[in-house]
């Protein structure tokens, strides 16, 4: 019988980073963060449209774009592809996930 190791759960899943980037109105933005249209889909930005604005480059997508982009697993911006979060975030996050499922202490690390 083989056991996942710890590495094998190294990043956060994209569906997690989908639950942890927030949604806001496209006319909600400032006038300094927009740009014309959606670097996936090519469509104009309209006033009611749902965006999803990246944390570390904060580019904008249509928010069915960028989940659409997770739904693939990819976990970096699909214009820059700079990770969508620090690399110290995602840590952070990963070594909280592993404490709370009882793991991180299974593997004596």
């Amino acid at each position: 019988m083989t056991f996942p190791t710890r590495t094998d759960y190294g990043v956060v899943s994209a569906a997690l980073i989908l639950e942890l980037l927030p949604v806001v109105k496209f006319s909600d933005l400032g006038e300094s963060e927009i740009t014309e249209n959606c670097a996936v889909c090519l469509y104009d930005f309209e006033g009611d449209d749902e965006i999803r604005r990246l944390t570390n480059c904060r580019h904008i997508f249509h928010r069915s774009c960028l989940d659409r982009w997770m739904d693939h697993d990819q976990k970096t911006c699909p214009l820059c592809r700079t990770r969508v979060f620090p690399e110290d975030l995602q840590d952070s996050l990963n070594e909280n996930l592993w404490e709370a499922a009882g793991i991180f202490d299974y593997y004596g690390e």
